[in-house]
C-alpha cells in the first residue's frame, strides 16, 4: 500500500509539471514569448469568453496602438509625491513593428476561447533579464490589454512567466507601474465588494478602429506640473514617517534615494 501511494503521488506531480493542455505556445523566440491561453480570467464574468477571435487587425494599426502605450511610476498618497514625472513606452520603439506584426498574427490565430499571453524580454544584466508580460483579447469591438509585468527582473534560463517571483517586499516598489490613458484608450472599470466605482491602471480598454497616428500633431498632451523640490519631498517624507504613514525602515530607505538622486 506504501508503494502504491508513492506511485500514486509520482504520477500526479509529473502530470502537473507538464505543460497544461489549456494553453499552447504560438510563438517561442529569444526575446519573445506568446501563449495561447484557454484558462479564465478570474473575477471578470463580462470578459469571459467566447471572444472575437479569430481577430483581424492588421499589424499596421496594431503598430499605431503599440506605439502609443506609455508606462509610468504608480501614484498613491507617497509615490505620488517622490516619483518622477516621467513616462516611458511600454514597448521599446525599435521592436514595437516586430510586436505589432506577431501580436496580430496571435489574434489571428486564437480561437473564440482564447486570450494571447505575452512575454518580452530585454537584456538585463550579466545573469538577469527584464520581463514586460501581460495578456490581450478583442471582445465587443475594443482591444483589451493588461499589463502584469514591466521590465521586472528574471535570473536568465528561467521561463518568464516566473518573474518578479522571489522579489523582497523592500524591493517590489521600484518596480511599481501604471498604464498611461490615451485619446481612444481608458482603464478598465469595475465595482468593488461594496459596489464603490474604481479602475485598473493595468489594465486598457482600446477602441483599435482608426486609432490616431501616435505621432499625429493633433494629438493634446496636457502640461506637467512642476516637480517637487527635494526640500518639499524630504519635508513631506518626514511627515509621512512622524505620522505613522510609512515605516523608519522605508523612510530611511526613500530618504537615502532622494539624497542619491540629488
Amino acid at each position: 500500500m506504501r508503494y502504491f501511494i508513492f506511485f500514486s503521488f509520482f504520477i500526479l506531480i509529473t502530470a502537473c509539471a507538464g505543460p497544461s493542455h489549456l494553453q499552447r505556445v504560438a510563438l517561442e523566440e529569444d526575446d519573445l514569448l506568446i501563449v495561447l491561453d484557454q484558462q479564465a480570467i478570474l473575477d471578470v464574468p463580462e470578459l469571459e469568453a467566447p471572444y472575437a477571435h479569430p481577430a483581424q487587425i492588421p499589424a499596421s494599426e496594431m503598430k499605431k496602438v503599440l506605439a502609443s502605450l506609455k508606462v509610468g511610476p504608480q501614484t498613491g498618497m507617497l509615490m505620488s509625491f517622490f516619483s518622477k514625472d516621467e513616462t516611458n513606452p511600454l514597448f521599446a520603439p525599435n521592436t514595437t513593428e516586430k510586436i505589432a506584426i506577431r501580436f496580430s498574427q496571435a489574434l489571428a490565430e486564437a480561437s473564440p476561447h482564447e486570450k494571447i499571453n505575452f512575454y518580452q524580454m530585454t537584456p538585463g544584466d550579466g545573469n538577469t533579464v527584464a520581463v514586460t508580460s501581460g495578456f490581450f483579447l478583442v471582445k465587443n469591438g475594443k482591444l483589451h490589454l493588461k499589463v502584469n509585468h514591466y521590465q521586472v527582473p528574471l535570473l536568465k534560463g528561467r521561463h518568464p512567466s516566473r518573474a518578479g517571483l522571489g522579489l523582497k517586499q523592500s524591493e517590489k516598489g521600484r518596480y511599481a507601474f501604471e498604464l498611461v490613458e490615451g485619446k481612444k484608450m481608458a482603464y478598465r472599470s469595475y465595482k468593488n465588494v461594496l459596489g464603490l466605482p474604481g479602475s485598473d491602471r493595468h489594465w486598457l480598454v482600446i477602441d483599435y478602429a482608426d486609432f490616431p497616428n501616435p505621432e499625429s500633431p493633433t494629438t493634446v498632451r496636457s502640461p506637467a506640473l512642476p516637480p517637487a523640490t527635494l526640500e518639499e519631498r524630504l519635508r513631506t517624507l518626514k511627515r509621512f514617517r512622524d505620522e505613522d504613514l510609512i515605516t523608519e525602515e522605508e523612510y530611511r530607505e526613500k530618504k537615502q534615494s532622494l539624497l542619491k538622486d540629488f
